[in-house]
């Protein structure tokens, strides 16, 4: 295996203040069952950190842990080392590399966890919908929008670059800048039924954030086998900076069989540097979850996180009419609540979709009600997981109940539930806590099935003094 491949470019200085890796996963045929994934990512050599060598050189190492699973079962739990040299006189540059995987198509989860020598390791968590290539239909794989491609030559290209007949390193932030900036792009095209599909064209169209037509052309393939790939260069100098699409078109005597479709991002630093702020922002938006939700789940996302907003964010959101007015503003809420804006994670966020996931599942209510719309779902999604929990169940005409304890809480707080009339709904009747329902005598109204040993949460004479 030839050495790393890396490649120096424009690196904005917010990037180096602490340890930094970029990636993306892209999906090709592989063979019959399986699709192929390519995870590709990118380190700046100025975010690590180094060891001195006796021959005056510098030593990092990262390691990579990457689990895939389904349904719980893992299909990829990979680990490695990624070792760069740096001599002194190096400038800054970007290291790129990637991983294979093979995959049924599926429902997939994915963790990557990132450490370099002493530093805050980097979690990354996502879910990964598989997709199946094999269908008897036409379809286009994910596009790679490359930094260099060229035709591959084995005496000084790195292998694992390689597709098909080119050498191809992703652009893994799909960011084009740059005196000469080009869109370079390859993607392949499967499934072609050469008795009825015998006259392909393929169209090009890079559009505005907002669909605006900026550049549209197509090209001629002609005869083609079952596949194909296609690769190119299209130039964006005339761009402002900003967020842009790329819309690949597959036509059969001028009907459309298929298409897919990427975005990239264009910044020229010597110009419009003073907005480089807004365009970040804008950038980091785009490339959040929240920019592809259709209005159907994010009227979920909002609902699910109303009770961390503040009454001025509700009336706010009210007032939205768009969607796209939405998806920023839901970036924004959980942007702002974000704890450690160090970390690629939003901790909060990744938490709060963790007591939803609880919610649904153990507190639902069939289709009467979603778990996080009950009173335990309330206030789980409010306070997050209790410090103590505990399930009381029905004993002769006592009723089931849960009492859940909150350490941390305003110096500590009781939440106690009752499923009042046997159907599952646990309803709060009584809590400590500030701003919530109060009902001291709720012990002898509801008659839980919890045995009474006089402490003061469960007696209102004592209990009203708390």
């Amino acid at each position: 295996m030839k050495t790393l491949h890396y490649i120096a470019f424009f690196i904005f200085l917010f990037q180096l203040k602490s340890f930094s890796v970029e990636y993306n996963i892209l999906q090709f045929k592989y063979d019959e069952n399986k699709t192929l994934i390519e995870f590709n990512y990118q380190l700046h050599n100025d975010s690590l950190d180094y060891i001195s060598t006796d021959d005056s050189s510098l030593i990092s190492k990262t390691e990579f842990n990457i689990i895939i699973s389904s349904t719980g079962i893992e299909s990829v739990n990979d680990s490695w080392g990624f070792i760069y040299k740096k001599k002194k006189s190096d400038s800054s540059l970007v290291l790129f590399d990637k991983k294979y995987y093979t995959l049924f198509p599926g429902q997939y989860e994915y963790e990557i966890t990132i450490r370099n020598s002493g530093k805050s390791p980097l979690i990354f968590k996502g879910k990964m919908d598989v997709r199946d290539f094999h269908k008897k239909k036409v379809l286009i794989s994910d596009i790679l929008i490359a930094h260099q491609i060229e035709n591959y030559n084995s005496e000084y290209h790195n292998e694992l670059f390689k597709k098909n007949r080119l050498f191809a390193i992703p652009n893994v932030e799909q960011t084009i800048s740059g005196i000469y900036p080009f869109l370079k792009y390859y993607f392949e095209v499967y499934n072609i039924d050469t008795n009825r599909e015998n006259n392909i064209e393929i169209e090009y169209t890079v559009q505005t954030g907002d669909n605006r037509v900026v550049n549209n052309f197509k090209k001629k393939k002609g005869i083609v086998g079952t596949s194909f790939y296609d690769y190119g260069m299209i130039p964006v100098d005339t761009l402002k900076n900003g967020v842009y699409k790329l819309l690949i078109n597959i036509y059969n005597n001028d009907d459309i069989v298929q298409s897919q479709i990427t975005k990239f991002y264009v910044l020229d630093p010597t110009r419009d540097f003073h907005i480089s702020e807004k365009y970040i922002e804008n950038i980091s938006f785009e490339r959040s979850p929240f920019a592809i939700m259709l209005e159907e789940r994010i009227s979920y996302e909002y609902e699910t996180m109303k009770i961390l907003l503040t009454e001025f964010e509700k009336e706010k959101y009210d007032m939205l009419n768009s969607l796209r007015a939405q998806q920023r503003a839901l970036y924004s809420y959980w942007k702002e609540r974000d704890p450690d804006t160090t970390t690629a994670v939003n901790e909060l966020m990744t938490e709060f979709q963790e007591r939803v996931e609880f919610a649904t599942k153990y507190f639902s209510r069939g289709d009467i009600m979603p778990g996080w719309k009950t009173e335990r779902g309330r206030i789980l999604l409010k306070f997050g997981f209790p410090t103590n929990r505990e399930i009381f169940r029905t004993k002769g005409d006592r009723k089931a109940a849960e009492e859940w304890q909150y350490d941390e809480l305003y110096g500590g707080s009781y939440f106690f539930f009752v499923d009042r009339f046997g159907d599952n709904s646990f309803l709060l009747v009584h809590s400590t806590a500030p701003n919530e329902i109060k009902n001291f005598n709720w012990f002898q109204e509801f008659n839980p099935a919890i045995d009474n040993d006089g402490s003061p949460k469960y007696n209102s004479s004592r209990n009203s003094n708390r």
